[in-house]
């Protein structure tokens, strides 16, 4: 008897922690916000009270991938005349882009059912003209042939096959595409090869994950675990990204695009 309730005990603690550690900080980061993007390039997009394949919390909050926030900033500049999300989730980028470039086509590639359910609740939510976002399935090769005739924003973040993808793709089908790549070292992709491919057709930087302040309102309460949720992405990893700004657009000491 005394067996059982100890594992009954135990079980409940176990779901709690996983609920508190998982789920509340979401919870919370939604309450605060208002449902809305706090702060960040999307901020006042409102939000689904699900993520897909990554923590709630840091989207809400406008924490996530903040490393990438800047460069967000660099391909709204560069005035791309379609944007392209591979690895779309709920819609993060694929509704926020479409929040700061009104009338930019937008191509959305997820795989995941349930996540593409999310991205029309998003479109849905912020009155997206349904027109300009267009979801499709698998992203691959053949998704990105035929954009050399137009400026072209491409944020990719596709689990690993982006080794892959711009290894069979030729530079030249990308020299007018502006690119934020996440790449994925467990993959051990030849980086040093990448660099080399496409250093004639884009200028190159690489940016890491790195920390920053704990300064969430309002949730000082909550463990620092669960505060982490909120400032760091879901997964702390060794990926990193990959900028790649075409150089028919950009000179080497320019950093924003030409008119």
């Amino acid at each position: 008897m005394h067996k059982r309730f100890y594992h009954a005990v135990s079980s409940v603690r176990i779901l709690f922690g996983k609920w508190r550690q998982r789920i509340l900080p979401g919870a919370m980061a939604y309450w605060i916000s208002g449902g809305r993007v706090a702060r960040g390039p999307f901020q006042g997009v409102r939000y689904c009270l699900s993520s897909s394949g990554s923590a709630l919390a840091p989207k809400l909050m406008g924490t996530y991938e903040f490393e990438v926030q800047p460069l967000i900033e660099q391909m709204i500049q560069f005035k791309p005349s379609l944007c392209i999300v591979a690895g779309a989730a709920e819609g993060y980028y694929a509704i926020g882009l479409n929040y700061r470039l009104p009338g930019v086509p937008i191509i959305a590639y997820e795989s995941a059912e349930h996540a593409r359910n999310n991205l029309l609740r998003m479109i849905e939510l912020n009155c997206c003209n349904p027109i300009a976002i267009e979801i499709r399935d698998t992203f691959g090769e053949d998704s990105i042939s035929g954009i050399n005739d137009q400026r072209c924003g491409i944020v990719m973040d596709i689990e690993g096959d982006e080794w892959r993808i711009l290894n069979n793709v030729s530079p030249e089908e990308l020299s007018r595409a502006f690119l934020i790549v996440e790449m994925h070292e467990r993959e051990n992709g030849n980086r040093i090869g990448l660099f080399q491919k496409f250093s004639e057709t884009h200028h190159i930087e690489e940016i890491r994950q790195a920390r920053r302040p704990i300064t969430i309102p309002g949730m000082g309460w909550l463990e620092r675990r669960e505060i982490l949720q909120c400032e760091f992405r879901s997964e702390w990893a060794s990926n990193y990204w990959l900028l790649l700004r075409p150089r028919r657009f950009y000179n080497a000491k320019v950093s924003c695009a030409r008119n």
